[in-house]
């Protein structure tokens, strides 16, 4: 058998790849998406992925993880996930090719996360604590020249209460596949799952 892999580009330190496995004949076994990190970040998304993802989404939604490493390769870890029958791109390249169909993706995308909508519990927070969940306040400091007009010290002590839902914490083009058949778009990368503002996923896409 022979197996073709491309690297899928994301937004995490974590290498996140593609593959086709076939046989001698040049016809398809499987294809799956393989995530490989070190092995304390591995066992955390397959906790995510056992408590968050397969028993909440609907079959299609994500890929079937079918194969884990935790031992016998030093610090690092992967876990092995299915992927539907038939080729697939990410949705930035979908944009690029054909927007009207990445229209209809986000919005199939956004029915069939409907779970992950549901509103667990209300939390009070700080615009500050809020922001510093996605963006570092040393990254934050760099821009403080383009914020003169703004007292943004004063803002982030603003107390906010925000509504909780299970989100995908990370959910950028690179980690949507579609198929060629226009069918329900596939989430993968499952790292940062877990409960969160539940407008973080539609603000991060």
């Amino acid at each position: 058998s022979v197996m073709e892999v491309s690297r899928l580009g994301g937004l995490s330190g974590a290498a996140v790849m593609k593959g086709r496995v076939a046989d001698s004949r040049g016809f398809t076994i499987a294809r799956v998406v393989a995530k490989v990190d070190m092995v304390g970040v591995v066992r955390d998304e397959l906790q995510r992925y056992g408590r968050h993802v397969a028993p909440k989404l609907g079959i299609g939604t994500f890929a079937h993880k079918v194969y884990e490493v935790q031992h016998g390769a030093g610090r690092y870890g992967a876990a092995f996930y299915k992927l539907a029958d038939g080729p697939s791109i990410d949705l930035f390249d979908l944009i690029e090719s054909d927007s009207e169909a990445a229209v209809l993706a986000v919005a199939r995308l956004r029915v069939a996360l409907g779970e992950w909508s549901v509103i667990t519990a209300h939390e009070r927070v700080t615009v500050g604590s809020l922001r510093s969940t996605r963006v570092l306040t040393r990254r934050l400091a760099a821009f403080e020249t383009q914020l003169d007009e703004v007292n943004w010290h004063e803002v982030e002590e603003l107390d906010l209460e925000i509504p909780m839902a299970i989100q995908h914490g990370d959910l950028h083009g690179r980690n949507i596949l579609v198929n060629d058949f226009g069918s329900t778009p596939i989430v993968i990368d499952y790292g940062d799952v877990g409960p969160a503002p539940v407008m973080l996923d539609a603000v991060t896409l």
